[in-house]
């Protein structure tokens, strides 16, 4: 009677090991799946992955700033439109939209900060004085 249980017991525990490796092996799946679509902006939703995109810039960023523009003069826009409480998305080092990319997150809290959307040097320091 006592081999019954062990078998019984060792039986519990062959599904328990199994059970465990699966549930490990399908949380590593996740997270390496969920990884790479985070490296990989082309994968994003559409309204920002238009912005991300390895083609996007068109333009230096030469006054004025507009859609397809890159470089450290729209990281300073997007900066003080972040401040300013603009959403700008989860593009950005620090997922918050600040990617030196002016796409069509930027250029909608600029039209709706400016009423336009191209930049100046002119516009970034009255958005600074905000």
């Amino acid at each position: 009677m006592a081999t019954d249980t062990f078998k019984i017991d060792n039986q519990l525990l062959w599904i328990a090991g199994g059970i465990l490796l699966l549930a490990g092996l399908g949380t590593g799946a996740y997270f390496y799946f969920n990884k790479k679509k985070e490296n990989n902006p082309g994968e994003q939703s559409s309204s920002s992955a238009s912005s991300s995109s390895s083609g996007f810039c068109k333009y230096d960023d030469s006054f004025p700033l507009k859609h397809g523009s890159c470089g450290n003069k729209v990281t300073v826009l997007q900066k003080i439109l972040h401040v300013l409480g603009a959403d700008l998305g989860k593009t950005g080092s620090n997922k918050d939209g600040v990617d030196g990319k002016y796409g069509d997150m930027t250029q909608a809290a600029v039209k709706k900060l400016l009423g336009k959307t191209t930049v100046s040097q002119t516009d970034i320091e009255q958005l600074k004085k905000k």
